[in-house]
């Protein structure tokens, strides 16, 4: 694993880790800057809705001009706007100009979000060879679940004891070591051959490529529902739970650090163990990660509620890392962009309407039933996955199971 820290490899960790931090942390200062304006819940899950929507119209966008212009390339330009956005973001809390153009101005930072994250799949591939792909994708695995560790922890106790512009400024700082990093890192990256086609052409090849492997898009259908009936209730009602019962956002900053934390666990034990059937095992893992919702729903005690996100967030580690590495293994090299953000914008896409339903219910349901009932979607959804067959019988490339040779499965 050590021949991976190699001067660009570790640029690329320092990139994923800091970009993490600012995406986890940006949801934790705009819920916390909405309720100290005094905004209801409905406010809350209208606003995170539209910058989710943002997020997921731009994924297609990012995923296509990575392909096409070179990831490298799409990636920086995508990191200075998240700059500029959040520069005005905390200028327009600061200078007291109005909710509006704070949303627009950090829905600008989701939107290069979107054009981002799709390519983050096909960069490891660029900097990785071989063998050592799956443990690349556990060390990206470790430095995003840091990312995501420190990042709400941090902004969380900024807020608590400053205000949701610090939070917002301390998002900013991660941004800004995530773009140095990033321009300092060279290397080339992997273009589509079909440049010179159009962008439905594009679009076609992507999408047939993603239809032709049935474990593929049914996991991503099974996680769109998750996304619209369970992880909305989690990151629009924790907030507003852990501000009334748990002490504000220094208390919701520990419970999204810890589930970071149990991403780090699970990321690395994803890189050790090697399972023929490992679809099947890291789906199985979602029903530990439910246990955060059940412990929300269910207390008010903050070590409970953290113990359970420490456990949820070791499962959906674990599943990441595999999942990452099965899609590099499986599709063409210059179509990975496209087909990423495919998966990005169908397990995302219902997400808004999960926001902005999810904080209108809170209106007329107690908050805590809701986290209990997601909780039962996560099980449910989970359970139907498994009895997939082309999920439960999906077998890992030899390379995933520890085996090298000329035999080995790659796109490399």
């Amino acid at each position: 694993m050590f021949k991976l820290l190699k001067s660009r490899f570790s640029l690329l960790l320092i990139t994923l880790s800091t970009s993490a931090a600012a995406l986890s942390g940006q949801p934790v200062a705009v819920a916390f800057a909405l309720i100290h304006e005094g905004k209801s819940s409905a406010t809350i899950g209208l606003v995170l809705g539209l910058l989710s929507l943002v997020f997921v119209l731009s994924l297609l966008v990012g995923g296509i001009a990575g392909d096409r212009f070179g990831r490298s390339r799409v990636v920086k330009l995508a990191s200075l706007i998240r700059i500029f956005g959040t520069l005005l973001s905390i200028t327009s809390l600061h200078s007291g100009k109005g909710i509006f153009l704070f949303a627009v101005s950090v829905a600008v930072v989701s939107f290069a979000n979107g054009v981002f994250m799709p390519n983050i799949t096909g960069m490891v591939l660029d900097v990785s060879r071989g063998a050592e792909l799956a443990k690349a994708n556990g060390m990206r695995g470790v430095v995003e679940a840091l990312g995501t560790s420190y990042g709400p922890a941090a902004v969380g106790i900024v807020v608590a004891f400053l205000k949701p512009e610090a939070g917002l400024a301390m998002i900013e700082l991660f941004l800004v070591i995530c773009t140095l990093s990033l321009f300092a890192m060279k290397y080339k990256s992997t273009v589509s051959k079909e440049l010179h086609e159009g962008i439905g052409h594009q679009l076609r090849v992507g999408f047939v490529a993603l239809k032709a492997k049935k474990w593929c898009w049914t996991i991503i259908a099974g996680y769109a529902l998750m996304h619209l009936l369970a992880f909305p209730a989690f990151y629009v009602l924790g907030p507003i739970l852990s501000q009334r019962h748990l002490g504000g956002a220094r208390s919701w900053g520990i419970i999204l650090g810890l589930q970071g934390l149990g991403s780090i666990v699970g990321s690395l034990s994803a890189t050790r163990y090697r399972f023929r059937h490992p679809l099947r095992f890291t789906v199985a893992l979602s029903f530990l990660g439910s246990s955060v919702f059940f412990a929300l729903g269910s207390t008010f005690n903050l070590e409970i509620i953290a113990g359970a996100a420490l456990l949820t967030g070791f499962a959906f580690g674990q599943f990441q890392v595999v999942w990452e590495t099965f899609l590099q293994l499986s599709f063409p090299v210059d179509v990975l962009s496209r087909v990423s953000s495919y998966d990005w914008m169908g397990s995302s896409s219902l997400f808004p309407v999960g926001q902005v339903a999810t904080g209108i219910a809170a209106t007329l349901i107690a908050p805590q039933s809701i986290v209990l009932f997601a909780g039962v979607v996560v099980v449910a959804i989970s359970s139907v996955l498994l009895s997939v067959g082309d999920v439960w019988g999906a077998k890992a490339p030899l390379s995933m199971r520890g085996y090298v040779g000329s035999g080995v499965e790659s796109n490399l």
